[in-house]
């Protein structure tokens, strides 16, 4: 296993062999140094890194399965930040290669905030649909909570275009936090199109065009950890009641 860049390069690299028990350190020229048995009253040290044996072990499951844990002390050469991890199997025939962030990353000193993923537009209900008329489910999520959610969409159509499609785009920053669905109407004689503003559980608000009709007491929305669930009745019309 290597806590550096790339395997191999200046850090802290190190290898158990099962058969014998034995953990081995690379120092800066690349050599092995050790062995060292997990749990023996040792150390293995090199520029960047320390591994104690007493506390570190080594041991073989019933399945032929390797269970080792490494106590780790960085020095002050090890420059600080975030360093992936890297690991590597191999056996009398073969070998995995080497795999980066099998277990993640690794913090030494100090380190920027871990880089939160995407949003991410989970499920959706129905998955298909018959008829003019079907009530859908949308569900988005968002690592640092559905309140952090500025923006969802929904487009309805054949083709990946929006226009001469069902176009809805909800804001659920709006209104106070009860969020806003805005409906993109068919485009009028000069080319332009209009932006409808629907409230959710608002029946005096509705909108519609050749593709289909939104009504605001068929729209409501609502959040648990980190999903925000958009639900909406939708009327199709036209083409896209296909």
């Amino acid at each position: 296993m290597a806590i550096e860049t790339s395997p191999g390069s200046d850090g802290c690299y190190f290898s158990y062999w099962p058969q014998s028990r034995s953990l081995y350190l690379a120092d800066q020229a690349g050599n092995a140094v050790g062995p060292m048995t997990p749990g023996s009253n040792g150390q293995l040290q090199n520029s960047q890194c320390r591994i104690s044996g007493l506390a570190s072990y080594g041991s073989v499951g019933p399945d032929g399965e390797v269970n080792v844990g490494i106590s780790i002390t960085f020095t002050n050469a090890m420059p600080q930040g975030t360093k992936p991890l890297w690991s590597a199997a191999l056996d009398g025939v073969d070998n995995s290669g080497w795999v980066k962030n099998i277990g993640g990353f690794y913090c030494i000193r100090v380190c920027s905030p871990a880089a939160q993923p995407p949003p991410n537009s989970e499920t959706f209900a129905p998955s298909t649909r018959s008829g003019i008329y079907e009530s859908f489910a949308f569900e988005f999520s968002d690592a640092n909570g559905a309140f952090d959610i500025d923006t969802a969409t929904v487009l309805i159509n054949g083709p990946l275009d929006s226009r001469d499609a069902c176009n809805l785009t909800f804001d659920p920053q709006a209104a106070g936090g009860g969020g806003v669905l805005y409906f993109v109407t068919d485009p009028g004689p000069g080319g332009q199109v209009t932006i409808a503003t629907i409230f959710p559980g608002n029946a005096a608000t509705s909108a519609s065009n050749n593709q289909c009709e939104v009504r605001g007491e068929n729209v409501s929305v609502s959040r648990i950890g980190a999903i925000l669930r958009l639900s909406i009745s939708i009327t199709m019309r036209g083409a896209g009641a296909k």
